[in-house]
């Protein structure tokens, strides 16, 4: 399990950039990114998020040669950030799928359409997120809230890692998740945000653990931003805005 303590996106693109620039060939590998609304990171191409790392990191995907599949909740923002980067890069090829990845079916339906188009899947970013209750708490109110924000969080990354990784250990090549958790998956605090993201720490060092026994080629990977500036802390005290993921894929 690689961990990597960050204390803004910024700094996210910086690491992210500098690997893909320096890292071995890319080409016609596939990457799934996945987000939802006002995103904390959104892969809108229009600065909508401050630093705009995903855009710089979709970007540094197309430079080397990758596909690009782009996953959000809200179809007209995910269809208008891709049209954006084909406009970019008009010989690369950028796929995107509305998603909600707190519904199985739908993240059924990105794998479906990712293969069916790229034939492989090579990284996998699971971004989706929503905030919810963080300041307001919710241990004892606001039963359905909580049950939102951990389907969301926690069981966005679990059906990412359940759509996704048995194609890449069919694959059998090396391959990469990166999950986003947060400074606050180490800390606990009030309301359901926080014990969504230690449950994202959990599941990705448990998927490591799984793989590593399968003396497989996945690596799991598991970013924890801690305060950016950006929509998502514009958008605390709206508990029904959802975040988006990534998904990146090879041919």
């Amino acid at each position: 399990l690689s961990p990597v303590c960050l204390g803004s996106l910024r700094r996210a693109a910086s690491i992210n950039a500098e690997y893909m620039g320096n890292h071995r060939n890319f080409s016609s590998h596939t990457v799934i990114l996945s987000h939802g609304k006002q995103s904390s990171s959104s892969c809108r191409c229009d600065g909508f998020s401050r630093w705009n790392w995903e855009n710089r990191l979709q970007e540094k995907c197309l430079e080397r040669e990758m596909n690009v599949v782009m996953a959000d909740i809200q179809a007209f923002r995910v269809k208008e950030s891709a049209r954006e980067l084909q406009e970019k890069y008009p010989e690369k090829d950028v796929l995107a799928v509305a998603t909600d990845v707190s519904s199985w079916e739908s993240v059924q339906n990105l794998r479906d359409k990712t293969l069916e188009r790229f034939g492989r899947v090579d990284y996998l970013f699971n971004n989706a997120a929503v905030i919810g209750d963080y300041i307001t708490g919710g241990q004892f109110r606001g039963l359905e809230t909580a049950k939102w924000v951990l389907s969301v969080n926690l069981f966005g990354t679990i059906h990412g890692h359940h759509a996704f990784v048995p194609q890449m250990l069919k694959q059998g090549n090396e391959c990469h998740i990166i999950n986003t958790s947060s400074t606050l998956g180490f800390q606990t605090p009030n309301g359901n945000y926080p014990i969504s993201k230690h449950g994202i720490v959990a599941v990705s060092e448990a998927l490591h653990h799984e793989l590593t026994g399968l003396k497989s080629n996945i690596k799991v990977h598991v970013m924890m931003p801690g305060i950016a500036d950006t929509p998502f802390q514009v958008n605390i005290g709206n508990t029904r805005n959802q975040h988006q993921t990534i998904v990146l894929s090879s041919r």
